[in-house]
């Protein structure tokens, strides 16, 4: 997951509710698997900056982004093609609501709004 956020940094729902999922079971292994995350991160950080210079952590850290609620909201009216399955995995998660998968599958999607 890790690598994958060099290339898509903007996914984090899966990292989050695995994280999350686990801190529910097990802080201890939720702890361990966050601190190896960030020590990764960290090592690909360091190997980046190695490649591309110090141009890397000044885009990374220092590029302004325009975050607003207002864009946020807009972004809500994409929604419409996932809007299906979003039902059909509603009516499953709403049928076996007690089951881990419909417990795991609930905080993926709340992670992913």
């Amino acid at each position: 997951m890790v690598v994958a956020g060099f290339f898509k940094h903007t996914l984090i729902a899966i990292p989050a509710a695995v994280i999350w999922h686990l801190a529910t079971r097990n802080r201890h292994l939720a702890a361990r698997a966050a601190l190896f995350a960030i020590g990764v991160a960290a090592f690909g950080i360091l190997i980046c900056t190695l490649f591309f210079g110090y141009d890397f952590i000044e885009q990374l850290i220092f590029s302004p982004r325009e975050l607003s609620l207002k864009q946020a909201m807009a972004s809500l009216e994409r929604i419409g093609g996932i809007v299906p399955g979003l039902i059909l995995w509603g009516i499953w998660a709403w049928h076996d609501r007690n089951s881990e998968a419909a417990r795991f599958t609930a905080t993926f999607v709340t992670f992913s709004f």
